[in-house]
């Protein structure tokens, strides 16, 4: 085991080959980053009212004194069931212990007039705190695609290999 110790007080321990911990008496300054993740994924929400789709972006540990800062964007909105003209709202699906939240995000941009009724990329940036009280052991975060308001409000949120949906999320101290 290797530590290395400041004053008297364990600030990284280390076990044979595993990673090394930082000590719980570690104080981090709040709004300071301490984790950053990422993941993309070039899938579709398909025709959709409202659905969650696309790989999750795992979180593990979130604690009580920790907000995650979310930003999602790319691909493109494309309007499905082509009479039904809509915009695309971009979301961030949330889901831990049990409960679902959304993150709102803008409309995607479309244009009518576009033979292949696709857009501007859809953008969503938020903040989620953890206000339950207790740790969060497992928190997801998923691209979401919703229709436009009214009968028939099918939306399509793509990307490909070229144009990727990007999750990019970081984990802060508190203020």
């Amino acid at each position: 085991m290797a530590n290395i110790i400041l004053n008297g007080k364990t600030v990284v321990t280390q076990t044979g080959n595993d990673e090394p911990l930082i000590g719980g008496n570690v104080v981090f300054p709040a709004g300071h980053v301490i984790e950053v993740k990422t993941i993309s994924h070039t899938s579709s929400s398909g025709d959709t009212f409202d659905v969650g789709f696309g790989t999750a972006l795992i979180m593990n540990n979130i604690l009580t004194t920790e907000k995650i800062i979310v930003i999602c964007g790319g691909g493109w909105a494309k309007f499905a069931n082509g009479t039904y003209k809509r915009r695309t709202r971009t979301h961030v699906q949330v889901d831990y212990d049990g409960t679902t939240a959304l993150i709102k995000g803008g409309y995607a941009a479309n244009h009518s007039s576009w033979a292949d009724d696709s857009g501007a990329p859809g953008l969503c940036i938020g903040i989620w705190e953890n206000n339950t009280s207790s740790n969060i052991s497992v928190l997801s975060l998923k691209s979401y695609a919703q229709g436009d308001s009214g009968a028939n409000a099918y939306a399509n949120w793509d990307a490909s290999s070229d144009y990727p949906i990007t999750i990019v999320a970081m984990r802060c101290v508190n203020a």
